[in-house]
């Protein structure tokens, strides 16, 4: 739907800001209106020297005159603009036309995202998830498999247990969003928290690069806040990208597509450089690499390379956190992102404590089945179409066993194994980076119109054909038929990332479909975090197997019936897939959940008097502008896992966001003018 400011549909952006204006007037005299006609004007309070804030959205980027940030515009004016800058070919086209199409259309795919969210931000987006992600991932990932291996001397199970502890900063990926809604720094509500996650992301891993008597507990500490350097960025950006898409839907595929890019680019020139770097530098030497990824994040977000409104002092900054609390919908959200953040920290450091094998296989299933009922009681009370996704996003993962890290070591040391170096590690994961790019064209491309349940099911069988290689070549079948190790591995490698693309891409557009608005990063996040626990559930029973099989890296006698277990496994969530998937494709609405959030804040009880009276104006606004608008009905348009040879994990990393819903006035925190904006799905 389109919201022109002199549209016909009986409700005007003018309006809007109108009823804006009056209501937040009455709430609070001391603010006064510094817009007119849905465009944003200069605010005299609170704002640097040089920026206005952008009153009509809720992205809070500031608007024009500062360099490399755009004008806010309306919703139309975005589609037009969008419209104007995709690359087609005329049907009398040339052959030299059709040679020159892809460069020209990859031009202007980044020349209207620049146009619509400024040089700056797109830069940021591309650092975070090329730099940072993509290259530092791979950097991360073969570095800490060799460090725990080499160095610290770990068996298979243990070095398992080490990454799963380590990884906990993805599964507590709730609290940053939920810190970065409600908890400004400086006025701030992003770039801060970049800034810190890069700065311990570079004291972490040069940290780790000079300790030269390293202890389990210390580098486990420190690899650990090295994943939080990773994953907090991932979170503020993922909620940057919402925002935006909200703003104009019809960019949303293209900043995913732009996200899982620069991720894939970043991942090719990390694989194709730190086999060399690995072997000549060694783990401590691609530490010291690897901290140039979050010095890149911290320099660009110092220099405000996320554009954002400052938010004055008084009682809009320092009530923030309190409001939130008041508004019930994200009052329940907020404790669900504590209670899963709660159980990931307990299972992370009780199991690396206990020995027993059974103790250690109920203690986990007995969380993932708490965290299952307490998440589906919770997220049911907005909404089963948002509880059931949840809970699938979470139940794959877990009931899938995750042995990644037994298996590098087979690969690299077992003796009678294929022996792997870390040259050929590289050019592995240099191929499974463009096997993940194949992958996105291929769903953008073919894809993007299946149903949810045909990809999921497809995606999910495919992948049991996988496990069966991971089979064929731990038995050594492949040598018999005159297959050698690394031939047949190349096309292992090259089949699975593709196929986690498959399955990962619609993942992530269905995570954000079933967001509400106003708590976004808080929501993302917590679905994010339930899948990456999910894998670490998977981990953790992937070490119960590896002890109850008694593989080591002495003996790897028995490893073929745990891989054959792994695999057989993959089966199980697609009997759940009819029950917790919705029977639409990503093209299809999914819900309307804004209205049942903001409803569910008048239910609760000690909402206050001025939440109360906030989102009853609210649901107003929205019931205003469902029943004014006959358009509103129209087709609306990437998990924590081991990823291939090197069993390193997307570990929640490059989870982008899109939104859906439609243009909303609505009000924020203190009756902050906001205008919300809602998903299309074009492809690229």
């Amino acid at each position: 739907m389109a919201l022109n400011p002199t549209g016909d549909n009986g409700f005007s952006l003018q309006d809007a800001h109108f009823e804006v204006d009056k209501l937040d007037t009455q709430l609070h005299p001391s603010h006064r209106p510094h817009h007119q006609g849905g465009y944003a004007q200069p605010s005299p309070a609170g704002i640097a020297v040089g920026e206005s804030e952008a009153f009509a959205t809720g992205t809070g980027w500031p608007a024009s005159p500062i360099p490399g940030v755009p004008p806010v515009r309306t919703r139309e004016e975005y589609s037009v603009r969008y419209k104007e800058r995709v690359h087609r070919l005329e049907a009398n086209a040339s052959l030299w036309d059709y040679l020159l199409f892809v460069p020209h259309a990859m031009y202007m795919f980044m020349n209207r995202l620049c146009d619509a969210f400024g040089f700056k931000f797109i830069g940021l987006l591309m650092c975070v998830y090329g730099l940072s992600q993509g290259l530092g991932e791979n950097y991360m990932s073969m570095s800490t498999d060799y460090y725990l291996k080499d160095v610290l001397k770990l068996e298979p199970a243990s070095a398992q247990a080490f990454k799963s502890l380590t990884h906990l900063p993805w599964n507590i990926k709730p609290i940053y969003g939920l810190m970065s809604d409600t908890l400004p720094i400086m006025g701030f509500k992003r770039s801060p928290y970049i800034i810190l996650a890069g700065g311990l992301g570079v004291t972490a891993w040069l940290t780790l690069a000079l300790l030269r008597r390293p202890s389990f507990n210390l580098s486990a500490f420190l690899i650990l806040l090295a994943n939080y350097s990773i994953a907090s960025p991932d979170v503020i950006i993922d909620a940057a990208i919402t925002e935006r898409s909200q703003l104009a839907p019809m960019y949303a595929s293209d900043l995913q597509s732009l996200s899982w890019g620069s991720h894939s680019l970043g991942g090719i020139l990390g694989c194709s450089t730190v086999g060399q770097a690995q072997a000549h530098l060694h783990s401590r030497g691609v530490f010291a690499l690897t901290s140039l990824t979050s010095l890149s994040i911290l320099i660009l977000a110092s220099l405000r390379w996320l554009p954002e409104k400052q938010i004055p002092r008084g009682p809009e900054r320092s009530n923030a956190c309190r409001l939130a609390w008041h508004k019930g919908g994200q009052r329940s959200l907020y404790l669900l992102a504590f209670f899963v953040a709660l159980c990931a920290v307990f299972l992370a450091t009780t199991i690396n404590h206990i020995e027993n094998r059974l103790t250690g296989g109920y203690i986990t299933i007995a969380v993932a089945v708490i965290v299952t009922a307490v998440v589906y009681t919770t997220l049911g009370r907005i909404s089963p179409k948002i509880a059931r996704p949840a809970i699938y996003f979470f139940l794959r993962e877990a009931l899938q066993p995750n042995i990644a890290e037994a298996m590098f070591y087979w690969y690299t040391s077992a003796e009678g194994g294929p022996g792997f170096k870390p040259q050929f590690l590289g050019i592995l994961n240099c191929i499974a980076s463009v096997s993940m790019i194949v992958g996105i064209s291929l769903y953008n491309r073919y894809m993007s119109t299946w149903k949810y349940r045909t990809i999921f099911i497809a995606s999910q069988f495919l992948m049991v054909g996988a496990g069966m290689l991971d089979w064929v070549l731990v038995k050594r079948l492949n040598l018999r038929v005159g297959i050698s190790d690394k031939a047949f591995v190349l096309g292992d490698e090259a089949l699975v990332p593709l196929l986690r693309r498959f399955a990962a891409i619609p993942f992530f557009v269905l995570a954000a479909k079933v967001c509400p608005a106003r708590c976004e990063a808080t929501l993302f996040a917590l679905l994010m975090a339930l899948s990456n626990f999910g894998g670490d559930v998977g981990s953790y029973m992937g070490v119960g197997l590896l002890k109850a099989f008694s593989v080591s890296r002495a003996d790897y006698s028995r490893l073929p019936q745990v891989v054959l277990v792994k695999t057989f496994c993959r089966f199980i969530p697609v009997m759940l897939i009819p029950f917790l998937i919705p029977d639409a494709s990503p093209a299809d609405e999914i819900l309307t959940e804004k209205e049942k959030l903001l409803k569910e804040g008048e239910d609760e009880e000690g909402d206050g008097e001025d939440g109360g009276e906030m989102e009853g104006v609210e649901m107003g606004r929205v019931v205003m502008e469902e029943e004014s608008s006959p358009a509103r009905r129209r087709q609306k348009g990437s998990s924590g896992s081991e990823r291939g040879l090197m069993g390193q994990r997307l570990e929640g990393g490059r989870e982008g966001g899109v939104g859906g819903g439609e243009v909303r006035p609505e009000l924020g925190h203190l009756g902050t003018p906001l205008a919300m904006a809602g998903g299309e799905k074009d492809s690229l």
